[in-house]
């Protein structure tokens, strides 16, 4: 404990006095989230069925960190560390320890941290478990929270009354999230993108959970919806790898966003201080420790205060914890927590020397006080004088042999405290080899022992001669510095042959294309070496490093995810070659030392713009878009309505509505801007029934065979790109729809097209609810999964609504009962799967089934009707054509495609007229894309109603406008241009259906979300930018280019961008990653032997292209 702080203390007798001369003393970092692995689940009663979900874990019951992470954090002034389960769903509750190097010093400072928690799904593409989409792991998450309250419920009523009652089932993962739901335990959710920590500030919100965000770094890319959670955030200081633009070709195809990412994350900190948000910092996501404070001072270079930098390490990570009284800052009575630095902690050149914990001092550096500099005479104990010029502190000894002129300079100089090693050729020994040195500076003299290379052992003794002048041998010794070049600061280490940063390209056998990587080495107080090998975001530690300076052979082995691999290597200067053997594979690879380019990746050359668009990249918006009181004229309105087409039309739009329309000369009214449209179109916004865009962490949580839990609104992504280019197809709402993975699907959502707005500003939250069923051979492609037959997916259905039947009827007793009894009986288990099935049959929720088959919508008819309910639509509906007749008597609509036909054996009997047939024989009828490309050009879609069938023109435009609404349930708002409407409406240079047509304008609740005169304003400065920046990558990677002479200008070098690729420019790969390339290639090749187009858009697919990969992959 720091027992007291302050000026002219007096030091009580028997405490040790350590001298800070030259020193400054901070209070000791805290580390606010170190996520390692927590071992093996442990097998508690009652533990959740889910692998994922294991909250009962206890850190404090859990292996702590090694020595060596310890060490990783302790060598960069961190004392303290709050330690939690890396993986998982609710993953367990963490604790805070000492980071001491001796494990009997290792103490908790609380043993019952925050419960961590984050988004995981996914896995291996042939033994994938539930979740397998992000859509998943948040119904996972949202249904056990359901049960950790249903379970607490429960118990409560057992111990009110336990009469008549059997005592609920022992859940140790329920029962320890009880702290959590009651808000008694905070939440730590880690993030990886910005959206995601809005996802899980909405679970937060619905849950009434106390929360805590584990950042991703990108919070600034929606930094205002960010800020309006008020939630602490956990920052991590990881920026994205510098983008590589060596030639044309990759300048070309990195976007904008990638480049301004790049640009903008360092300045993630101090926009999130800024705005008043309560942020501590982490070293968590670094690939690599030792780049933190690299990082750090990026972050201060573009703006971030060193006091509030400082605060977001120490006061606030203490408070986040629970622990500000008894750490974080030094006062008497806190922990003697202390970090202490030759020089500003922050500043490039600190050295840290020591750390503090618990009053224990652990060395960093050592204080190199300890010095011998001069000139004088070596004796040995063989009878050999040299003449000496030793100076310690810059690891420098020259020997000359008595009686020559021949001065040798010794190599591998290494002084650590009062201990000096160093070698000699062994020339003046007449011996072949090299001679080793090693002894112990004792005031005035150095004394030790040396080896020949025959191992035989002498003694020697350095003694300095007298009165020599320290400036002179200074002056000296700067002259020689100057002359080679060499000036090293004092406290640098000695050079190491092998220890640095190594840009490594390996050729493997199996693999066409090289890897690129590199391999970091250490060495310790102790001489031994450590290392990690980095390829793409895979960190690997080297094990078993024997390297022999001298003859620079290299040998160590990578623990991968392919095998063990064993590597000899030879390092010559700063040259590397290697061999390397594995299980079942072998290769070669050559390197290079990475040199002072390095350091510049964690420099900013100039401040990035203050401001900047949302989204972030091409067709941004600096500022968020407002309605306008805005009157239309002279147009040709296409209303899609009661109106028809209206000629020489006005249109009136204010607060978001349509307030008048109507033809000839509009009546006089106060407006803030007129248009005149003479000549041009006005058609409703144009809707998509089908649209997989925008949707995040897969289309398709196809794990299981139903997966009604699930919801596409937990997953909006509002910032893809997608959306902009369908607003400028005269697209403003569409329905994403689950993949066609599985029978019963997840529950779509109806998003209007708000560019630049929010995920919760998109959703049309008063939408009628809906959800994806599918048939056919998509729901039976998954081999290792029930139902494999068609048969078998009726059955699904059936047993599903058939257990939705018994699950309503549970809780229409238990509501009924009179309000005491209900007190005293335990409650049914709220299921959110069966919740949206029990939706269905009250018809609180559309089914929108993906089918082709005739025989199969005819099944599903039957199954609906005998449950009694109405199919919403049935998509793509191919053969609907054969059985319009059942299609219209059930009252189910049908969303086709336009003219796809004879993309697999299930639709070989499509035809192009299958809308208008079914448009004919009174099917409520639309056209859908089922891609995002297609959704650009709906109008021209609508148009081959009138080409195959002639439906009459204004009935086609109604394919994509107001029978789209109405299939969605959404008519009362949009589909047409109607007096109360949502003012949704495109304004089109000519006829809407004509294929020469352009869309000019899209407006949406009467906002103006495109415009052709804005987008090529927006182009232009897109390509602006991207120029911008990609001149400052190469900035960033070669340093400023030198300005042309007025006379040379003639022989300027050549643009950078014209060169050739630098080979550590390139992006690395892992082994796993290569593998799937390979296997990806000859996927491709395979598609195209077939006569298909790898990269054309197959409406069709439905969400399931990972599955049809993985069919051709394997």
């Amino acid at each position: 404990m720091i027992e007291s702080v302050g000026e002219g203390l007096d030091v009580p007798a028997g405490y040790r006095v350590w001298s800070g001369e030259g020193l400054t003393v901070y209070p000791g970092l805290i580390e606010p989230a170190m996520l390692i692995s927590a071992g093996a689940r442990p097998n508690s009663v009652g533990r959740h069925w889910n692998e994922r979900i294991h909250p009962e874990i206890r850190m404090a019951d859990q292996p702590l960190p090694n020595a060596a992470a310890r060490k990783s954090l302790r060598d960069l002034g961190f004392t303290a560390a709050a330690v939690y389960p890396d993986s998982g769903i609710l993953r367990g509750t963490g604790a805070v320890i000492a980071l001491t190097e001796d494990e009997d010093h290792l103490r908790t400072y609380r043993d019952h941290a925050h419960l961590a928690g984050g988004f995981d799904y996914g896995g291996r593409w042939t033994s994938a478990t539930y979740p397998g989409a992000l859509m998943g792991s948040i119904a996972l998450l949202r249904q056990t929270l359901l049960d950790a309250q249903w379970h607490r419920d429960r118990r409560a009523v057992y111990d009110r009354d336990p009469t008549g009652h059997e005592p609920p089932a022992r859940s140790e993962a329920l029962e320890s999230l009880a702290s959590v739901i009651e808000r008694r335990q905070r939440i730590m959710f880690d993030t990886s993108d910005e959206q995601n920590a809005l996802r899980a500030a909405r679970v937060a919100e619905e849950f009434n959970l106390d929360m805590i965000l584990l950042g991703s770094g990108m919070e600034f890319r929606r930094l205002d919806e960010i800020v309006s959670l008020g939630l602490p955030i956990i920052v991590p200081l990881q920026y994205p790898e510098r983008p590589s633009v060596s030639t044309l070709e990759q300048a070309e195809s990195t976007s904008l966003r990638e480049l301004m990412t790049w640009e903008q994350a360092p300045t993630n900190p101090r926009r999130l201080i800024d705005a008043e948000v309560e942020i501590a910092l982490t070293t968590h996501r670094l690939r690599r420790k030792n780049t933190f404070y690299a990082a750090l001072r990026t972050a201060i270079a573009v703006g971030l205060d060193p006091d509030d930098a400082l605060a977001a390490l120490t006061t606030k990570p203490a408070a986040l914890l629970e622990l500000d009284r008894v750490m974080g800052t030094i006062e008497a009575g806190k922990l003697a927590n202390l970090v202490v630095v030759k020089g500003e902690l922050f500043d490039e050149n600190a050295k840290i020397r020591a750390t503090w914990i618990n009053g224990r001092r652990h060395e960093v550096s050592a204080d190199p006080k300890i010095e011998l500099v001069g000139k004088g005479t070596m004796r040995t104990t063989r009878e050999q004088t040299f003449a000496i010029e030793i100076d310690t502190n810059r690891s420098r000894i020259t020997l000359t042999p008595e009686g020559k002129d021949d001065a040798i300079r010794a190599q591998q100089v290494t002084v650590q405290r009062d201990q000096v090693s160093f070698i000699i050729d062994g020339r003046p020994f007449e011996l072949t080899g090299y001679v080793r040195f090693g002894g112990i500076i004792h005031e005035d003299h150095l004394a030790g022992h040396g080896v020949l290379p025959d191992g035989t052992t002498f003694g020697f003794r350095i003694e300095l001669d007298e009165e020599v002048e320290k400036e002179e041998d200074a002056e000296a010794s700067e002259e020689e510095d100057a002359a080679e070049g060499e000036v090293e600061d004092a406290d640098e280490a000695p050079d190491d042959p092998l220890v640095g940063e190594w840009i490594i390209t390996s050729e493997m056998s199996g693999f066409a294309d090289p890897v690129v990587g590199t391999l970091t080495f250490e060495r310790d107080a102790d001489g031994r070496y450590h290392g990690t090998s980095v390829i793409m975001d895979f960190e690997t530690p080297l094990s078993n490093i024997r390297f022999n300076a001298e003859s620079g052979d290299l040998q160590y082995e990578i623990d991968t995810p392919m095998g063990m691999v064993r590597v000899d290597a030879l390092v010559r200067d700063d040259a590397y070659e290697d061999t390397f053997v594995g299980d079942g594979f072998e290769g070669t690879s050559t390197g290079t030392r990475r040199g002072e380019d390095a350091e510049r990746e964690a420099k900013v050359v100039e401040m990035p713009p203050e401001e900047y668009p949302v989204p972030l990249g091409a067709y941004g918006l600096m500022e968020p878009l407002e309605p306008q009181n805005v009157l239309v004229h002279s147009a040709t309105i296409w209303t899609a309505g009661p109106d028809g087409i209206i000629e020489n039309g006005w249109m009136h739009v204010q607060d978001g509505v349509i307030r008048g329309i109507g033809s000839g000369t509009p009546p006089r009214m106060n407006v803030e801007h007129t248009i005149n449209a003479e000549g041009k179109h006005i058609t409703p916004g144009l809707l998509d029934c089908h649209s997989h865009t925008g949707i995040s962490g897969g289309v398709n949580e196809w794990t299981q065979v139903n997966t009604a839990e699930t919801r596409i609104s937990d997953v909006i992504n509002p910032d893809d790109v997608n959306w902009y280019r369908q607003l400028a197809g005269g697209l403003t709402g569409a329905s994403q729809l689950h993949g066609s993975a599985n029978p019963i699907g997840g529950q779509h959502s109806v998003v209007k097209l708000k560019w630049g707005g929010s995920a919760r500003d998109m959703h049309m939250h008063d939408a009628k609810l809906g959800i994806k069923f599918a048939l056919g051979e998509n729901v039976v492609r998954n081999q290792g999964r029930y139902p494999n037959t068609r048969m078998g997916v009726e059955a699904v259905y059936r047993d599903a609504f058939t257990a939705a039947q018994q699950y309503a009827a549970r809780w229409e007793r238990y509501r009924n009962l009179p309000a005491a009894e209900r007190r005293r009986t335990m409650p049914p288990r709220r299921d959110l799967e069966l919740d949206a099935l029990v939706d269905i049959l009250n018809g609180d929720m559309l089914v929108h089934c993906h089918s082709y088959r005739q025989d199969e919508i005819l099944m599903l008819i039957r199954v609906a009707e005998d449950f009694g309910f109405t199919i919403g639509t049935f998509q793509h509906v191919l053969e609907g054509y054969k059985v319009a007749d059942a299609i219209a008597a059930h009252g189910a609509g049908a969303s086709s495609f336009s003219d796809w036909w004879g993309f697999k054996v299930e639709v070989q009997d499509a035809i192009p007229h299958n809308g208008a047939i079914l448009h004919e024989l009174g099917v409520l009828t639309t056209f859908n894309s089922d891609s995002s490309e297609l959704a650009r050009r709906m109008n021209t879609e609508a148009s081959k109603a009138v080409r195959y069938g002639n439906v009459e023109p204004h009935e086609a435009l109604k394919f994509v406008t107001i029978n789209v609404a109405k299939q969605l349930a959404i008519d009362d708002r949009v589909g047409s241009l109607e007096v109360g409407k949502d003012a949704d409406f495109v304004i089109w240079s000519g006829d809407p259906l004509s294929t020469f047509t352009r869309c000019e304008q899209t407006w949406i609740e009467g906002v103006r979300y495109f415009d052709l005169e804005q987008d090529r304003k927006r182009r232009e400065w897109a390509a602006k930018e991207h120029r911008r920046l990609v001149q400052k990558v190469i900035t960033d990677q070669h340093g400023d280019a030198p300005e042309p002479k007025a006379d040379e200008e003639e022989d300027a070098a050549p643009n950078d961008e014209d060169a050739a690729p630098n080979e550590a420019d390139r992006p690395a790969r892992s082994m796993l990653a290569r593998w799937s390339i390979e296997r990806q290639r000859e996927a491709y090749l395979q598609m195209l032997r077939e006569g298909r187009d790898p990269d054309a858009p197959r409406p069709g697919d439905c969400g399931c292209e990972e599955l049809l990969w993985m069919q051709l992959m394997r």
